[in-house]
């Protein structure tokens, strides 16, 4: 201090009092300006430091967050969009598309089953199901034991008889399986269910198709309901030759006669044949646009391209 009132008093001329009053004057210049800003700097700084503290934290509270939010996720059972399947026992001649669904077959595989019924097939046997587009070992395996067919198809029973009473008369009833394409009307009649109407109408609907190739083709006689020929079902079979239509020589008008060829459709048969030729095959036809592959399932056993009637 001394050397700087010497330097002072020296430099500017100031006398000891002048020095001192300089250097009393600094001291304030400095404390006046100079200590506030300091004071401003540190406060500043412990303020930068406070909010970076807190958003450190908030930061980690979010990860943490997350973290936690992704191990539940991790342990929460996984939402899945496959259908229960509940195996019930179940005829596939006689189930709706819901039923077969409801098994495990796909709608598609499902509405394949209910076409080959609707196209005049029938699944005599379990292992029928196999013939149908679409369905895998593994599925007829599931269904095996709940499927209500044989395994195998009986020999034909011969004449068994039971003795009922019937307005308290002991009358022999007949319990041999009766063959639809060789019946005649008092046959059938013996059948729970039909009467002199319906078995006429069977009749006349089998002379018009040229026989009948599957007992589900009773769904298309008139009257018959589908409780009447579920109660039948295992009395009646289908055998015998059916009477064909011949695609490469008969008419329009002959064509037309089958139930199951109306004009349209015969019509388109029969100019096929004039543009193209005779059909080789009965598959041509398929080449018509017209023709769906259920249609085409559905008169193929009664359509031929040989001169004479057969078993194709």
């Amino acid at each position: 201090m001394r050397l700087i009132k010497q330097w002072l008093t020296n430099t500017f001329g100031f006398t000891k009092s002048e020095s001192n009053g300089v250097i009393v004057l600094t001291a304030i210049v400095f404390l006046v300006a100079i200590v506030p800003r300091l004071f401003t700097v540190q406060i500043n700084k412990d303020h930068l430091l406070s909010a970076d503290s807190i958003s450190l934290s908030k930061w980690v509270n979010d990860v943490n967050k997350a973290m936690v939010k992704d191990q539940l996720n991790i342990l929460k059972p996984k939402k899945t969009n496959v259908k229960r399947v509940e195996f019930v026992p179940f005829n596939p001649n006689f189930s709706s598309l819901d039923e077969l669904t409801s098994l495990g077959f796909s709608p598609r595989t499902a509405q394949n089953i209910l076409s080959y019924i609707k196209a005049g097939g029938s699944f005599q046997v379990k292992a029928d199901l196999k013939k149908i587009y679409g369905i895998s070992e593994n599925q007829i395996r599931d269904v095996w034991d709940y499927i209500e067919l044989p395994e195998k198809l009986e020999p034909v029973a011969k004449d068994k008889k039971k003795i009922i009473e019937v307005n308290d008369k002991k009358e022999e009833v007949s319990e041999i399986t009766i063959n639809l394409n060789t019946a005649d009307t008092s046959l059938l009649q013996k059948l729970n269910g039909i009467g002199p109407v319906l078995s006429d109408r069977i009749i006349k609907y089998r002379n018009l198709l040229g026989g009948f190739h599957s007992t589900y083709q009773l769904n298309e006689v008139y009257g018959l309901d589908e409780e009447t020929i579920k109660n039948i079902g295992k009395r009646v079979m289908t055998s015998g030759t059916l009477k064909k239509i011949n695609i490469n020589t008969d008419s329009i008008k002959h064509l037309t006669i089958h139930p199951y060829i109306d004009y349209k459709l015969g019509q388109a048969i029969f100019n096929y044949r004039q543009v193209h030729g005779d059909y080789v095959d009965k598959n041509e036809i398929l080449q018509i646009k017209m023709i769906t592959d259920a249609q085409f399932e559905k008169i193929s056993p009664y359509i031929t391209v040989k001169p004479f009637t057969s078993n194709e």
